[in-house]
């Protein structure tokens, strides 16, 4: 089960003097399972490939591929907007939360905004309670405190984390992430991070978009690099962070471990050179001062 892009480009204003090329060319398979950084900056297309892999705007050339079906596949006897891919199921196995999440919230209640997308799923309303108490509470919100509260009277951190929680109520297979952490405090943002770690640990596929080089260093496996629509590079995040010069040559950021562990190499410490996370680095600490 993956997600898989086989050639995929996308240009806005496609005919026109202001033809833009968002993506060229882009081909990758995120296997069921994984936890996917992508970095870039602005404009390169990160969220324009995320627009295409939920199926919201359709790709100028190539496809994507959910669970080896391709999502963009069309009735042959039907005008070329008839899908023949079924799209109610990809709403159940794909959960996004757009750069602004908070944007999207609209119910009276807190309660009712959450439970949603639950409904137009056809839900039972006993498992729809249910998974709305769990997906507040794992948000770090009293159930019963909030469940009446208007979304629109919270604060920009506690809408962002409302509509975070209308999203994992889901439970989907997979879970796409546009800068997530923006606007949160750093207490909420390392629970947060921490969750998604576990929700990964328990089986759900997670691609995040950051410009955060620790918390993509500190959770990811393996990372995704754009540049100017194109896919530069597609290796470990271990890998890729461990280069020092060809992130900084791409201005991507370094995570405050890995410079840390530069900077005592070069006072003298013997630090390991594939230093990346945090508790890579407290550990080669613990060792140089043993040894020593």
């Amino acid at each position: 089960m993956s997600i898989t892009a086989k050639n995929v480009s996308f240009q806005y204003e496609t005919g026109t003097p202001l033809a833009i090329d968002a993506l060229q060319n882009i081909n990758f398979t995120i296997k069921r399972g994984e936890f996917v950084g992508i970095m870039g900056h602005t404009g390169c297309g990160k969220s324009t490939l995320f627009q295409l892999i939920c199926g919201l705007i359709n790709p100028t050339n190539g496809t994507i591929l959910i669970d080896n079906e391709d999502i963009f596949k069309h009735h042959q006897s039907y005008r070329r907007h008839k899908y023949n891919y079924d799209r109610k199921s990809l709403r159940k196995k794909l959960g996004i939360v757009f750069q602004y999440p908070e944007n999207q919230l609209f119910e009276t209640t807190v309660e009712k905004d959450v439970a949603y997308g639950l409904k137009h799923i056809h839900m039972p309303a006993a498992e729809i309670n249910n998974r709305v108490q769990w997906a507040l509470e794992i948000m770090g919100f009293s159930y019963e405190t909030i469940r009446h509260i208007s979304p629109l009277s919270l604060s920009g951190g506690e809408k962002r984390r409302v509509a975070i929680a209308g999203i994992l109520a889901i439970h989907p297979d997979y879970l796409l992430l546009d800068e997530p952490i923006a606007g949160l405090d750093p207490v909420m943002r390392n629970h947060f991070m921490e969750l998604l770690q576990k929700l990964n640990q328990d089986g759900m596929t997670i691609l995040m978009i950051s410009h955060n080089a620790d918390c993509i260093s500190e959770y990811t496996k393996r990372l995704l690099v754009l540049e100017k629509g194109h896919l530069i590079a597609d290796d470990s995040t271990c890998h890729l962070f461990s280069d020092i010069d060809w992130m900084e040559s791409h201005q991507l950021g370094i995570s405050q471990s890995k410079l840390i562990a530069c900077e005592l190499q070069k006072r003298g410490w013997n630090i390991s050179k594939n230093i990346t996370t945090y508790n890579e680095l407290l550990n080669s600490l613990q060792a140089a001062i043993k040894n020593n």
